[in-house]
C-alpha cells in the first residue's frame, strides 16, 4: 500500500520535513509558504510565515529566522546585504594586497540563475541590479574592481544582449 504524502502545514513542519530529508517533501524550488508578504531576497530562503522565515543552502544548516532580519541568509553577516554565492571576507594576496576584480559572462550568469532561470529574459531595469550587485560582491570580499563603471555596464550590456538572444532562440526552436 502506497503512503499518502503528508503536507506541512506550518513552517515548523515544513523545517522539520525538510531537516529530516523527508521523502514526502516536495522539491525545493518549489515549497509552500505560511502567510505574510513575499520575501523580498529570496536567495538561501525556502519558506516563510508572517513573522518566520526558513534560510540555508542545505537540510544541514537550515534554521528558522525572524523575518525582522529581511536580508538575512545563511550567507550573511547582520548589516551586509546578501549577494548570492560569493564571499563576505575580503580576498588579498600573499603580499597583502587586495585581489582585483574582473567581472565577465560567467559572474553575470551565476549572479542572474540565482534568482531566475535560463529561459528568462534579462529586462533593462535588471542591468543597473546587476551592475550594483557586482559592485557589491567587490565591496563584500574586499576587491577592486578593475574595469571601470562604463567597461562594467558595457560588458553587463552585452552579456545580456547574448542571453536574451539565446533564449528568444530557445523559444523559436520550441
Amino acid at each position: 500500500m502506497e503512503r499518502s504524502k503528508q503536507k506541512p502545514q506550518t513552517l515548523d513542519e515544513l523545517y522539520e520535513m525538510m531537516r529530516n530529508d523527508d521523502p514526502d517533501l516536495p522539491p525545493w524550488d518549489d515549497l509552500p509558504t505560511f502567510g505574510g508578504s513575499p520575501v523580498e531576497h529570496t536567495v538561501e530562503v525556502w519558506s516563510w510565515d508572517a513573522t518566520r522565515k526558513i534560510i540555508g543552502t542545505c537540510s544541514d544548516d537550515i534554521e528558522i529566522v525572524d523575518r525582522s532580519e529581511e536580508h538575512q541568509t545563511k550567507q550573511s553577516k547582520p548589516g551586509i546585504d546578501p549577494t548570492p554565492g560569493y564571499n563576505e571576507w575580503p580576498m588579498h594576496c600573499e603580499d597583502g594586497r587586495p585581489i582585483e576584480a574582473t567581472f565577465e559572462p560567467d559572474d553575470f550568469e551565476r549572479w542572474w540563475l540565482a534568482g531566475m532561470t535560463r529561459s528568462d529574459e534579462i529586462d533593462s531595469g535588471d542591468r543597473d541590479e546587476m551592475y550594483d550587485a557586482m559592485v557589491e560582491i567587490a565591496r563584500q570580499e574586499g576587491r577592486t574592481i578593475t574595469q571601470t563603471e562604463s567597461e562594467l555596464r558595457d560588458a553587463i550590456a552585452n552579456f545580456v544582449e547574448t542571453w536574451n538572444e539565446n533564449v528568444e532562440s530557445e523559444e523559436e526552436d520550441d
